[in-house]
């Protein structure tokens, strides 16, 4: 295999590759993106800051998803779809208030303040999948287009 060859068989190798993880990792489309932000509070809320909450009244769902974004290195845990939303929260887009998007969580006696926010527009993943379906994407194209340069050569 001449050198030529070589590199458009790796370039569609590449191209493979960032496709494959494109598609992996992009969120499912058409869900709205539920998230949850978790950041330890100094002490208990005032009553006017935001709604408390008790970790262990919260739904199976809301715990999950709490202990999730406590767990995360950002603080912060996303599900898809509308039937994921845990019950507890209400999840808000703009001005989000006691109760309503903003709210205080005790687990095992230390306070968090919690966010809930949605995102019903295209989700930040999206984009950064389709820009890596897109490299990967340009890649095979190069890669097929000089392979097939390179084949043409070799027959000459």
């Amino acid at each position: 295999m001449d050198r030529r060859s070589a590199v458009a068989v790796a370039l569609l190798a590449l191209g493979v590759v960032l496709c494959g993880v494109a598609v992996a990792t992009a969120p499912p489309l058409g869900q709205t993106a539920h998230r949850l932000t978790v950041v330890s509070a100094d002490g208990p809320p005032n009553a006017s800051d935001a709604a408390a909450l008790h970790y262990e009244n919260l739904s199976a769902s809301g715990q999950a998803l709490f202990r999730r974004a406590l767990a995360s290195e950002d603080g912060t845990a996303t599900v898809y779809g509308s039937s994921s939303a845990p019950p507890a929260f209400t999840f808000v887009d703009d001005h989000a208030t006691a109760g309503r998007g903003l709210y205080y969580v005790e687990y095992h006696g230390d306070w968090y303040f919690v966010t809930a926010s949605v995102d019903s527009g295209l989700p930040a993943g999206s984009l950064s999948s389709l820009a890596l379906g897109a490299v990967g994407l340009f890649l095979l194209v190069t890669g097929a287009v000089g392979l097939r340069t390179a084949r043409e050569r070799l027959w000459q």
